[in-house]
Formats: structure tokens, C-alpha cells, sequence
């Protein structure tokens, strides 16, 4: 038989040359007014494939975001509504302890207990004064003195209403530490107060008893006055004492002062540097002389001698100025010392004209008490007396006016606490902020579900597309046979077959014929993973379009375990391949004709014990040898390749492989094993038929016309 086809070919395919498949090439040609279709790959972008694996985990991405979604929202639109009020303090001083103050849990206790009853109700849900968590904060504005404080309750009133509370707690509390920190600096000063009012009193009783005694009804005029006259040198005297004790203070320390510092300032003046200078400015002068003249003269010349002794006399000076020069030292007032002498000199006149002036009051002082003393007995203890009152009076008063400026004082010095904003009802809730919260749980749920539809991505072993295929097992597609939905069980040649299904197995057909290699390719086994793939529906549909151009085809059932393909013929299966190798049967009489005159079928025959014998016997490549002469094209209907031996068996035998592979059962891990079989058994694989797609069967296929 005739290598090439047979004589009914057109002339076209008669001279038409094997053509390589590679990705980027599109396999069209027109055949007997049939078109042959190829498909053209591209590489795609990263987002696209992305948003492809996306889209077959499109019901992963809706169930995860709707388990998500519809519970958070559930639990927003049923969560209680928090209303928020805040007050402010004014800090003076120190806003980070007043803050940390405010959070004592005893403050916040009593500002609560203070609350009335259906406030606490209203707000905060309890009707005790006791909360195991108080909803407020503190908070201290970046570069303010300002600390807030926020409160969340149930009731916009209350929340208010509990932030002031809080507030006129804190400054309540506040008043009190003053208070307290006060009486503890002027207690010294209480003390002597206290024993001067008790001396006082009875001074008083003392000039009360002695004027009963004498009989003295009045104070006389001269009394008075001589007593009060003691009082005032008294009183005047202390301050002078106090005047000389401040001004010797300030004397002591100007006098140590001075100790430390130099009356002088030594000034040192270097003669030399101008001079050296200047010499060894003029040494360089004639230097650069001397070499501008040695372009004209000789060594010797008179004018190189007189430029020499220049130098020389320059250099004996130099050496003169550097043995014999001395400093020019000056000595200036210290200014610093100065000042200080005139302070001192001021702060020793100050204290003598005090100490001065204190022994003049002495005296004046003495003076009056003896003129006291010559007084009659009654007036001269009545001046005493009253003299004695008037002194402890003007103490007491005294010690009133330190104990007013202390505390003036005290008070000054310590944190002020005032309040610059009372909290007021707000009715705008801050808790839950739907808009916030909507946004936010819309993209947890889309995070999520994104999420997971990848995590289930990475772990799916399914097949999902015809670039998956090619990528995974690095052959090219064929074909993609969709999924027939309305029940068709026929062959692709009857009249009731769906067009989509007609036109993937006429690409089919084009794809086998055309990506043959070698032009006398005739022996091609279809085969499959596992069984129930769909490779017996691929053989008998391929062998019949096949046949409709006009090629002699013939079928051979090689699924001696569970044999299939006459079933679809409907044909018998009594004799057939087993009937030809074990019993040595008529191949022709085996060899039966369907559908017309270019499709031969041989069946399984009856089913053998031995099947993978029987493949890899000696009468089987025979067998084969001898039909791929008589026919265009032999089909082997293979058993699967994994978990049997059989198809691996068979495929050595065949000329060229078709995996056949489904997106409903194989699985990726199966398609990778599948093609290690067929790689290790030699046989040239031809490409991959995609069964049961879901993909649109002619969307990446183009038809180019002659």
C-alpha cells in the first residue's frame, strides 16, 4: 500500500507538508470544503490570570464574602448605640500628673456614687453605684496644657453628666491637697501664733490685776505713750538687727568672691613674630632673585656674589632677631575685680551705717527705760506692763503677715486646676459609626474571601482550562470537546448532533492530521488517566470525521478489560482482537465495516485473562504492521495509563498518543504521571483532547480560508 493517502485525497493534502505545532502558531487549512482549525496561544498577563483563577473560585469568593458580611452586619445594626461627651481641665502645671490623677480609680468611684439613680440606669445600665469598668478616657492634646476626659454611655445626658462629675470631683479633691499642703507649711507659724495670742492674754490679765490692785481706774496719758515708745524701739530694733545681719551676709560673700579673682590682667606681647616675618619675607625676595639671575649669569659673577651677601646679611639678622628678642609685658585692671571691690566697699559702709544706726536706737532704747525708772512705782510697773502688751501684740501681728505671705506663697507655687469646657449632650452616637464600619467590614469580608478563594487555589488539583493543560504537561491542545447538556449520546456524524460538538471534533480531526510529524505516522492510541475520561468517545467520533474526508479508517478496541467501542457502533463483539491473536481467527472476517465504506471496526473480542500478554505479544506488533499498510489511519482504543499496564504496553507499539483528559475527573497529579508514562515509553505524544470543557469550544480557534 501507498505511504501517502489514498488516491481520493485533493491534490491539496496530497502535497501538503507536516507542519510544526509551536505555541504562537495558528494550524488552519482548508480540506474538501471542510476548515481546519487551529489555536493560537498567547502568554497571559499576570492580572488576567489572576482574575481567571479568581473566576473559577467564583463561588468561594461569594459564600466567604457573604459568611462574613451578612454576621457583621448583623452585628453592627444590633449593637447599642454610645453616645460620647467630653470636659476639659486647664493645668498650670505638671498636665501628665494631673492626668494620671484622674484615672484613680477612688475619684472616678466617688464621681460615680454622685450620679443620681436614673442617670446610672439610663446610661450605664445599673441602678448601683459600683461599675466594674468605668467607659472613660483621658487624654492629654499634643503641645496643650489640656487634659479631656471622654465618657461613653448609653444616654447622651448621662454621658455628660458623668464627665462633669468627674471634673468637680478631680477640683474638689484638688482644693482639698492644697488645703492640706497648706496647713502643713504654716503649722510652725500656727504654733507661734498660738503662744504669742496665749501670752498676750495673759499679759492683759496681768495689767487688769495690777490696775485692781493699785486702784488705777485710768492709764495716764504719759504711760501710754512711754509704753508704747518701748514697743516701737523694741520693734525697731529688730529690724535693725536683721538689716546689719543681711548686710554682714552680703559682705562675707563679696569678700570670698574677690579671693578667686586676679586684681590684674597680664598682657603679653611677642615682639618677634613681626620681625621674623618680615626677615623671612625679604630672605625669600632674593632667593627668587638669585634663581631668575642664574638663567643669565654664571655661579661666579658678580652679580650671583652681591645677591649672596644679601642673604647672608639677611639670614645673620634673622638669627640676631630670634636670640635677642624679649616680650613687651603690660598689666591692666581686672574690670571683674572692680566691680565686685565697689560692691564690696558699698556692702561695708551699708553695714556700719546699720550697726550705726542700731546703737543709736539702743540708746534711745536705754534712755527711755530709765526715765521709766524714775517714774513712781504705779506708773513705772504700769509702763512695763503695758509696754509688754503692746510688744506682744505687735509680734502677733507680725506672725500674721508671714503666715499670710506664706501661704500667698504656697498657693503660687503649687498646680492650678481650673475647668475650661463643661461636657454637653451630644445626640450623634459614636459607637457603631456605620459608614467606618460598613467600609471597614467590607473589606475584611473582600480580604477574606480573597484569601481563602487563593488558599483554596494553591491547594486545588483540578484542571481547569486548556492553558493549564498546556502549561502542566507542556504538550499542545487539540481540542476542547464540551460538555453536552441535553443528553446527546450519538456519534458526532448523526443529524441530531449539537454544532458545538460537531465543530471541536472537526478541529480535532485537523489538529491530529496536521500535527504529525512524520507523514507515515498511521498507528495513533487514545488514551486516558483513569477510566470513565472519555477516551472510547474521542476514538469512535474521531475515526468518523476522519472517515467523512475520505480517509480509510480503521478502530481497534484495545480495552480488553472492559471493551466499549462497540457499544457505540452497535455492533457485535463475538470475534474480534483476542479472537486474532489467541485463536488465529481471519483478521477479515473479524474486521467489520461501518457507517460507510471508509470506517472499519475491530473489537475487543471476548475478554482474556492475559490482556497486557497479549499487547506486548509478538502477533500484536504484527497485527499492527500489517494494518497501518491497509489503512489510512489506525485508531487504538487504549485502556488507561496509571494503575495498569496495559496502555503503557500498548502506547510502545503506536506510531503517535492522544491523551484524553477531563475536567470533571483528572486531576493534575494524574495528568503529570499520564505524561511521564507516555515519555517513557518513547511514543511520540501528539497532543491532549480536552473532554467535558466548559470553555467555549471555537473562542480561541481561528479559520483562515485557502
Amino acid at each position: 500500500m501507498n505511504s501517502k493517502w489514498p488516491e481520493s485525497s485533493t491534490p491539496r493534502e496530497s502535497s501538503r507538508l507536516p507542519v510544526e505545532y509551536t505555541p504562537h502558531t495558528t494550524i488552519a487549512e482548508q480540506s474538501t470544503g471542510d476548515y481546519y482549525y487551529g489555536r493560537t496561544q498567547t502568554n497571559s498577563a499576570v492580572a488576567r490570570s489572576y482574575l481567571l483563577l479568581l473566576s473559577r473560585q467564583r463561588w468561594t469568593l461569594v459564600l466567604t464574602f457573604l459568611l462574613v458580611l451578612l454576621p457583621g452586619l448583623l452585628w453592627i445594626f444590633t449593637r447599642p448605640r454610645l453616645y460620647g461627651s467630653t470636659a476639659e481641665l486647664l493645668c498650670t502645671r505638671s498636665v501628665a500628673t494631673e492626668a494620671r490623677l484622674l484615672l484613680d480609680v477612688d475619684l472616678v468611684h466617688e464621681a460615680f456614687a454622685r450620679l443620681p439613680e436614673d442617670v446610672r440606669w439610663k446610661g450605664f445600665g445599673t441602678r448601683g453605684t459600683v461599675l466594674a469598668k468605668y467607659p472613660y478616657t483621658v487624654t492629654v492634646p499634643k503641645d496643650t496644657d489640656i487634659v479631656s476626659v471622654e465618657v461613653t454611655a448609653h444616654d447622651p445626658f448621662a454621658a455628660a453628666a458623668f464627665a462633669n462629675e468627674i471634673v468637680m470631683t478631680d477640683l474638689e479633691k484638688h482644693a482639698m491637697r492644697v488645703d492640706t499642703l497648706v496647713t502643713q507649711t504654716s503649722q510652725p507659724l500656727d504654733v507661734e501664733i498660738a503662744q504669742c495670742a496665749k501670752d498676750l492674754k495673759t499679759a492683759l490679765a496681768e495689767v487688769a490685776q495690777y490696775k485692781h490692785q493699785a486702784g488705777i481706774t485710768d492709764i495716764q496719758t504719759q504711760v501710754t505713750s512711754n509704753a508704747q515708745g518701748l514697743v516701737n524701739l523694741q520693734l525697731q530694733i529688730n529690724d535693725e538687727e536683721r538689716e546689719v545681719a543681711r548686710q554682714k551676709s552680703l559682705r562675707e560673700l563679696l569678700e570670698r568672691q574677690l579671693k578667686g579673682i586676679p586684681s590684674e590682667i597680664v598682657n603679653k606681647v611677642d615682639n618677634q613674630n613681626a620681625l621674623v616675618m618680615t626677615i623671612d619675607a625679604e630672605v625669600e625676595r632674593l632667593q627668587q632673585q638669585r634663581a631668575s639671575l642664574l638663567q643669565e649669569y654664571q655661579e661666579n659673577t658678580p652679580e650671583i656674589r652681591a645677591v649672596d651677601e644679601q642673604l647672608a646679611a639677611a639670614r645673620r639678622r634673622r638669627a640676631e632677631a630670634i636670640t635677642g628678642h624679649q616680650d613687651t609685658v603690660s598689666k591692666n585692671r581686672n574690670p571683674l575685680y572692680d566691680n565686685l571691690n565697689q560692691s564690696h566697699v558699698n556692702a561695708m559702709i551699708a553695714e556700719q551705717d546699720a550697726i550705726r544706726r542700731l546703737t543709736v536706737t539702743r540708746t534711745q532704747l536705754d534712755t527711755m527705760r530709765r526715765n521709766i525708772s524714775n517714774l513712781p512705782d504705779t506708773e513705772r510697773q504700769m509702763a512695763f506692763l503695758s509696754s509688754h502688751v503692746e510688744e506682744l501684740r505687735a509680734k502677733l501681728y507680725d506672725l500674721a503677715g508671714q503666715k499670710r505671705s506664706l501661704n500667698m506663697n504656697t498657693y503660687t507655687e503649687l498646680p492650678g486646676v481650673a475647668p475650661t469646657m463643661r461636657a454637653k449632650p451630644d445626640l450623634k452616637p459614636v459607637s457603631p459609626r456605620y459608614k467606618t464600619s460598613l467600609l471597614l467590614l467590607a473589606v475584611v469580608a473582600f480580604t477574606a474571601a480573597i484569601g481563602l478563594a487563593m488558599l483554596r487555589a494553591q491547594f486545588d488539583d483540578r484542571l481547569h482550562s486548556g492553558d493549564m493543560l498546556e502549561e502542566l504537561s507542556g504538550q499542545r491542545l487539540l481540542a476542547s470537546l464540551p460538555h453536552v447538556r441535553n443528553g446527546f449520546r450519538g456519534l458526532v456524524t448523526s443529524a441530531d448532533c449539537p454544532p458545538t460538538l460537531l465543530e471541536s471534533f472537526r478541529i480535532l480531526r485537523a489538529n491530529v492530521m496536521l500535527a504529525l510529524r512524520d507523514p507515515m505516522t498511521r498507528v495513533i492510541t487514545v488514551t486516558s488517566a483513569h477510566a470513565g475520561e472519555g477516551k472510547s468517545t474521542t476514538v469512535v467520533n474521531l475515526a468518523a470525521m476522519i472517515a467523512t474526508s475520505g480517509k480509510r479508517v480503521l478502530v481497534i478496541d484495545c480495552d480488553l478489560r472492559h471493551p466499549s467501542v462497540h457499544l457505540y457502533y452497535g455492533i457485535e463483539n463475538r470475534v474480534g482482537l483476542t479472537s486474532v491473536l489467541l485463536e488465529k481467527e481471519d483478521i477479515d472476517k473479524c474486521i467489520q465495516q461501518v457507517h460507510g465504506e471508509n470506517l472499519h471496526v475491530l473489537t475487543a473480542g471476548p475478554i482474556p485473562g492475559n490482556s497486557p500478554e497479549l499487547l506486548a505479544s509478538p502477533e500484536m506488533a504484527l497485527l499492527l504492521n500489517e494494518m497501518k499498510e491497509r489503512f489510512d489511519c489506525v485508531l487504538l482504543d487504549s485502556p488507561p495509563l496509571l494503575n495498569l499496564s496495559d496502555g503503557v504496553l500498548l502506547a510502545s507499539l503506536a506510531q503517535g498518543a492522544v491523551l484524553v483528559v477531563s475536567f470533571e475527573r483528572t486531576r493534575q497529579s494524574h495528568l503529570y504521571e499520564a505524561t511521564r508514562v507516555l515519555n517513557y515509553s518513547g511514543v511520540p505524544i501528539i497532543g491532549i483532547v480536552n473532554n467535558h470543557s466548559s470553555e467555549e469550544p471555537t473562542s480561541h480557534w481561528l479559520t483562515a480560508i485557502g
